[in-house]
C-alpha cells in the first residue's frame, strides 16, 4: 500500500514552492530591467546615429544640388574664366558654408576660383584621386577632409564634371565645404554623457560632439587588437572607454551618398545603474519572506503533528465500536477531518445495516447509483424509490406513495397530462422500453428538465405487472446545448458582418466555406469562389505551404503578411491569421482571416513623404534667415547698379544675369517653404472670379504668343478664404506647367465652378473632405501623364525637364500652397488626352473683398518723409538705406536698437516712419518698436525678416500702423510696402 506524504514532507514543499518562486521572481525582475534598459540605449544610440546621418545626408545633398545648377550654367559650361567667376561670386557670398568654388579644364588647367589662390598653389588638380574619381564616373565625389589651402580649417571637396554640348566631360566643378558643419550637427542636446562622432570610412575623426579639438582629425583605435572593446558585461554589444574615461555603448550607420559614419554612444551607467541599485532591496526583501514562511511553517507543522497524534489514537479506540464517534475538536483542520470521518462511519454502519436488512437486487442496484431509480408496482399502484430520488425531487422514502398522486406532486402543470398519456399508451402497445422528456419539481423548488426512461416487467402471461425507471436530471446539459447553439448562431452572425475576409479550405486549398467580405474582397459570388483553390490567390505559392505548415504545429494563430493577386488583376498586400482544426468527418482544415492591408501601404508611404517633406522645411527655414539677407543685398545692389550703368551694354547684360540667378534662387527658396507650409499665410476672404480677371493679362504673358487662353466662368460663384498672393502663385505655377506640356503651341484652358463634395466621393479620396467648395481648373492639350510619373509629380525637385531646366519645385509648390489655404489639389489625365490639374478652395459664406491691382510698376515717392532703419546686417542696411533715399526719403540709420533709442528725442520726434529688422543681438525689433512707439504712439513700424516663421506672429490689421515685409525683397517691394503702411494709416482730423 502506497503512503501519502507526511504533514512534515508537504510544509517542506509548501516553503519551497513559495522560496523557489521568490527568487525566480527577483532574478527575472533583475534580468527584465536590464534588458528593458539595454534595449532602451540600443534605441537611443540607433535614434542619434540616424538623425544625425539624415541630417548630414540632406546638407551634402544641398551642395549637390547648388552644384548641379551651376554646372548647367552656360557660363560656366563655357570654361571662359571671366564668366566663370562672375557666375560664381554671388554663390560663395551667398552660401557661408562652401569656403571656395573652383573650375578646372579636364586636363587639370585652372579656368576660374572664385577666392583667389595664392600664387605658390598648384594650379593643376587633374591628380586629385576625387578629381579623377568625378571624370572617371562622370557624378560627383567627395575628398577625404584636410587641411584647407587658403586656411588651416578642416576641409573636403565635393566635385561635380561639367559637360560640352556633346554631353562629353570638358571639365570639373569643385566645392570646397568647411567641415565646422558637420560639428555643428554633432553638437545637438543630447543626454548626460552621450557622445556623437562622425569619421570617414578609415576612422578618422571628422566631427565629435566631446572634445572635438583633441579628437578631430584623430582615428578612432577600432582596428588596433590590443585597444578592442572588452564584452565582459554587455554580451553581444560593443562597449569602450573614450578619452575621457567613460565607458560607452556605441551603434553606427552608414551616411548614404558619403563616405562618412555616424559613431553614437551612451554610458553604460544608464543601463545596469539602475538595475544594480534596486538589486539589494528585492534580496533583502525575499530573504525576509522567507525566514517568515519557515517559522511559520514550523509553528503550524508542530500543531497539526500534536492534533494529529490524538486524532490518529481516537480512531483506533472508535473503528471496532458500533455506537462511538471521535471528538470534533481541535484546530478547524482536524475538527473537520473528525466531522467528515464520524459522517462516513455513521452513513457506512447505516448501509451496511440496510444491506443486511434487504435482500431485493433492485434496492441494492437503486441505492448504489446516483441517478435516481423509482419501482411502480402496477397491482398494488404503490411506488418506491432510492434515496437519490428524495435528495433531487424531495419527499420521505419511509412510507410507498400511491404512484401517480406521487407523480402528480412532481410534474409541471403543463406537462402532467402528455406524460400520464405516453405512459398509457406505452402499457397499451405493450413495449418494452419507454424514454420521455420532461419537467419535474426539485427539492430546491425549481423546475428540472429530466430524462425519464423505465423497463416493463411483464407476467408469464405477457400483462405489464411493473415499470423499473431511471431519471436523470440534464438540466444543466439541456442549458449547456442551448449555449452551444447561441454561440454557433453567434459565430455565424460574426462570419456573415466581420469587416475582415474570412474562408475555410481544406488542407489541399480547396475553399469550403466563405463570409460576404472575402467575396467582396475579391470580387465573386459565392458560387464561384466554392470552385477555387487558395493557391490561387498567392503571387508565391511557396508562402500558402509554409504558413499551412507552421499553423499544424498549433499554439496561437501568428499574424503573416503576404501578397495575393485577385481573378481581376489587383495586387492586395495581406495579412493572414491561419489556424487549423479537426472537422467533425475527422479531417482536417484550415481557417483564414484575411486583412486587406493595401490602402494602409499606401497611407503609410504618403506618412513617410510627409515626414521628408517637413525635414526639407526645417531644413528650408534654418537656411532661409542668412540666404533671404544675401539675396535682398544681390538684388538691391544690382538695381542700384543697374541704374547707373544703362549706357554700358556689356555690364548691363552682366547685372541681369546677376539679378536673374538672384531671382531663381529667391523663387527656390519661396518653394521650399511653400511645400514646407512655411511661407507667410494671410487668408482674406475673395473672389475667385474677380481674382482670375485680374491676372487675365499675366497669364497670356507668361503663356506667350504661341499659346491661346481660354477662360470659362461660372457667375455668381461663391466667395473663398485665402491668401490671394498664394493663389496667384498656385495659378501661375499650374499655367506655365500647362504651357511647358505642349511643346508645339495651342489652347490652355481655365474654368471657376461650384463643387459640392459628398461623404462618399470625399472616403473614396484620401485627403478630401465632405462640403461646398469653389473649384478652379487648368486643362492642357498635352500628352498627358504616365502612371509612374504621376505617382511623383507632387515631390519637390521631381522632374522630366533635362538638368538646369527648371527647379521641379512648380506642382510641389502648388500643393504645398494649396494645404495652406486648406484646399486640395488632384489630378486627371489620359495619355494621349491632355491633363486638367483643379483646385478646390473651401466656400466662405461671408461678402468677399476686392483683389487689389497687380503688377504697379511705379513705386511711390517718399516726399522728404524721414525714416529710421535699424539692421544689423551692413550689406542689408546700405541697400535700404540707399533704397530710401533714391525713393525721396530722409534716411536715419543705425546697426542696432541700443544706438537708436540714443538719438536725439527731436531726431524721433521727427519720425514718418520706424524700419526695423526682426532679429539683432541685443534688443529685438519688436521690444524696439514697442519703447518707441510708448513715446511716440502712432509712430508706423515696418519690420523686416529673413526668418520666415516669424511671419505668422506680425499677421497685423490693417490701420495699425504696423506691417511685416519677408526677406528677400526688391527695391520696388521696399518701396511698395512703406507706401502702403503709411497710405494705410486713418486721416488725423487735425
Amino acid at each position: 500500500m502506497q503512503t501519502e506524504p507526511s504533514i512534515r514532507t508537504r510544509l517542506t514543499l509548501l516553503v519551497g514552492g513559495v522560496a523557489l518562486p521568490l527568487v525566480f521572481l527577483a532574478g527575472y525582475t533583475i534580468w527584465t530591467e536590464f534588458n528593458s534598459n539595454l534595449d532602451e540605449a540600443k534605441g537611443q544610440t540607433d535614434q542619434f546615429a540616424r538623425s544625425t546621418a539624415a541630417a548630414v545626408q540632406q546638407y551634402v545633398h544641398g551642395v549637390v544640388e547648388i552644384a548641379g545648377e551651376l554646372v548647367a550654367n552656360p557660363e560656366v559650361r563655357a570654361l571662359d574664366p571671366e564668366q566663370c567667376l562672375a557666375a560664381l561670386t554671388p554663390v560663395v557670398e551667398a552660401l557661408p558654408h562652401v569656403t571656395n568654388l573652383v573650375v578646372n579644364r579636364v586636363n587639370g588647367p585652372l579656368v576660374c576660383s572664385a577666392v583667389p589662390l595664392p600664387d605658390d598653389l598648384s594650379q593643376d588638380n587633374s591628380d586629385r584621386p576625387w578629381v579623377q574619381a568625378a571624370i572617371e564616373s562622370g557624378t560627383y565625389t567627395i575628398a577625404a577632409p584636410a587641411p584647407g589651402p587658403i586656411s588651416p580649417f578642416l576641409l573636403t571637396s565635393i566635385t561635380v564634371p561639367i559637360r560640352g554640348d556633346e554631353d562629353e566631360i570638358t571639365g570639373t566643378l569643385s566645392v570646397p565645404l568647411g567641415i565646422a558643419h558637420l560639428q555643428a550637427l554633432v553638437e545637438i542636446p543630447l543626454p548626460e554623457g552621450a557622445l556623437l562622432t562622425i569619421t570617414d570610412t578609415t576612422y578618422t575623426v571628422i566631427a565629435r560632439s566631446i572634445d572635438p579639438e583633441e579628437w578631430v582629425s584623430r582615428k578612432l583605435p577600432l582596428d588596433d587588437p590590443d585597444e578592442r572593446s572588452d564584452i565582459s558585461l554587455l554580451t553581444g554589444y560593443n562597449t569602450t572607454e573614450s578619452a575621457d574615461g567613460v565607458r560607452r555603448l556605441f551603434g553606427y550607420t552608414a551616411i548614404e551618398g558619403t563616405p562618412w559614419i555616424v559613431w553614437a554612444g551612451l554610458p553604460t551607467s544608464i543601463i545596469y545603474g539602475p538595475t544594480i541599485s534596486g538589486l539589494y532591496p528585492k534580496l533583502g526583501l525575499a530573504a525576509l519572506t522567507l525566514m517568515f514562511v519557515f517559522v511559520f511553517a514550523r509553528i503550524i507543522n508542530r500543531q497539526i503533528q500534536t492534533s494529529l497524534s490524538g486524532l490518529s489514537e481516537q480512531m483506533k479506540a472508535v473503528e471496532p465500536s458500533l455506537d462511538a464517534v471521535l471528538t470534533e475538536s481541535g484546530p478547524s483542520e482536524i475538527a473537520d477531518v473528525a466531522r467528515q470521518y464520524n459522517a462516513l462511519l455513521q452513513g457506512r454502519r447505516q448501509a451496511e445495516a440496510h444491506a443486511a436488512a434487504s435482500a431485493d437486487l433492485s434496492v441494492l442496484v437503486m441505492r448504489s447509483t446516483n441517478d435516481a431509480f423509482w419501482d411502480w408496482d402496477l397491482g398494488t399502484n404503490q411506488i418506491e424509490c432510492n434515496p437519490r430520488f428524495f435528495e433531487m425531487f424531495g419527499g420521505v422514502a419511509s412510507q410507498p406513495e400511491e404512484a401517480m398522486v406521487f407523480w402528480a406532486n412532481r410534474v409541471h402543470p403543463e406537462d402532467i397530462e402528455q406524460v400520464r398519456a405516453r405512459i398509457e399508451e406505452a402499457l397499451a402497445s405493450k413495449t418494452e422500453h419507454w424514454t420521455s422528456a420532461y419537467r419535474m419539481r426539485r427539492a430546491d423548488g425549481e423546475w428540472a428538465e429530466i430524462s425519464d426512461r423505465f423497463y416493463v416487467v411483464n407476467d408469464p402471461d405477457g400483462a405489464p405487472v411493473r415499470l423499473v425507471g431511471e431519471i436523470m436530471d440534464v438540466t444543466e446539459a439541456r442549458s449547456a446545448q442551448r449555449q452551444i447553439e447561441k454561440v454557433k448562431e453567434r459565430y455565424q452572425s460574426i462570419l456573415q458582418n466581420a469587416a475582415f475576409g474570412i474562408y475555410v479550405a481544406s488542407m489541399d486549398g480547396q475553399i469550403l466555406d466563405t463570409n460576404p467580405a472575402f467575396l467582396k474582397l475579391l470580387g465573386a459570388d459565392k458560387a464561384t469562389a466554392l470552385t477555387w483553390t487558395d493557391r490561387d490567390f498567392y503571387v508565391e505559392p511557396a508562402d500558402r505551404d509554409r504558413h499551412v505548415e507552421r499553423s499544424l504545429t498549433g499554439g496561437a494563430s501568428h499574424p503573416i503578411e503576404t501578397q495575393w493577386q485577385t481573378p481581376n488583376g489587383r495586387r492586395l498586400y495581406m495579412r493572414l491569421f491561419i489556424s487549423s482544426f479537426v472537422e467533425a468527418s475527422g479531417d482536417i482544415a484550415i481557417e483564414v482571416i484575411a486583412e486587406d492591408l493595401t490602402e494602409r501601404r499606401r497611407l503609410d508611404g504618403q506618412f513617410r513623404k510627409a515626414q521628408r517633406m517637413e525635414a526639407m522645411g526645417q531644413v528650408a527655414g534654418g537656411v532661409a534667415h542668412d540666404f533671404n539677407n544675401r539675396l535682398t543685398v544681390i538684388q538691391g545692389r544690382g538695381e542700384m547698379i543697374r541704374s547707373e550703368v544703362e549706357h554700358d551694354p556689356d555690364l548691363t547684360e552682366g547685372i541681369n544675369a546677376i539679378l536673374e540667378s538672384a531671382a531663381r534662387a529667391a523663387e527656390l527658396t519661396r518653394g521650399l517653404l511653400a511645400v514646407s507650409r512655411k511661407q507667410m499665410y494671410r487668408p482674406q476672404v475673395i473672389s475667385l472670379n474677380e481674382l482670375v480677371d485680374t491676372l487675365n493679362p499675366g497669364l497670356k504673358t507668361i503663356l506667350g504668343e504661341r499659346f491661346a487662353l481660354e477662360v470659362s466662368r461660372e457667375d455668381e460663384l461663391p466667395s473663398v478664404s485665402a491668401d490671394p498672393g498664394h493663389l496667384q502663385q498656385v495659378l501661375e505655377n499650374l499655367i506655365v506647367n500647362a504651357r511647358d506640356a505642349q511643346t508645339d503651341g495651342g489652347t490652355v484652358f481655365l474654368k471657376t465652378s461650384a463643387r459640392s463634395v459628398s461623404v462618399d466621393e470625399a472616403s473614396e479620396v484620401p485627403g478630401l473632405r465632405a462640403g461646398s467648395y469653389v473649384a478652379l481648373s487648368i486643362t492642357d492639350q498635352g500628352p498627358g501623364i504616365p502612371p509612374e510619373v504621376l505617382n511623383r509629380v507632387f515631390e519637390p525637385f521631381f522632374t522630366t525637364k533635362p538638368m538646369g531646366i527648371g527647379t521641379g519645385m512648380g506642382l510641389a509648390t502648388a500643393y504645398g500652397l494649396a494645404k495652406q489655404n486648406d484646399a486640395f489639389v488632384s489630378i486627371d489625365t489620359e495619355l494621349g488626352r491632355g491633363t486638367t490639374v483643379t483646385l478646390l478652395v473651401p466656400e466662405e459664406g461671408s461678402d468677399p473683398i476686392k483683389v487689389g491691382a497687380i503688377g504697379q510698376t511705379e513705386v511711390p515717392r517718399g516726399d522728404g518723409s524721414r525714416v529710421l532703419v535699424v539692421e544689423d546686417e551692413e550689406g542689408v542696411r546700405v541697400v535700404v538705406v540707399r533704397t530710401l533715399q533714391v525713393l525721396g526719403y530722409d534716411v536715419l540709420e543705425t546697426e542696432n536698437a541700443d544706438a537708436a533709442l540714443d538719438l536725439p528725442d527731436e531726431a524721433l520726434a521727427s519720425l514718418s516712419a520706424l524700419v526695423t529688422d526682426v532679429i539683432m543681438p541685443g534688443m529685438q525689433g519688436p521690444e524696439l518698436a514697442d519703447a518707441l512707439r510708448l513715446r511716440f504712439p502712432d509712430l508706423p513700424t515696418l519690420f523686416i525678416s529673413g526668418y520666415q516663421d516669424q511671419s505668422g506672429a506680425f499677421d497685423f490689421e490693417p490701420g495699425s500702423g504696423l506691417a511685416f515685409l519677408a526677406k528677400p525683397f526688391t527695391p520696388q517691394e521696399l518701396g511698395f510696402a512703406l507706401a502702403d503702411l503709411l497710405r494705410s494709416l486713418p486721416v488725423s482730423s487735425d
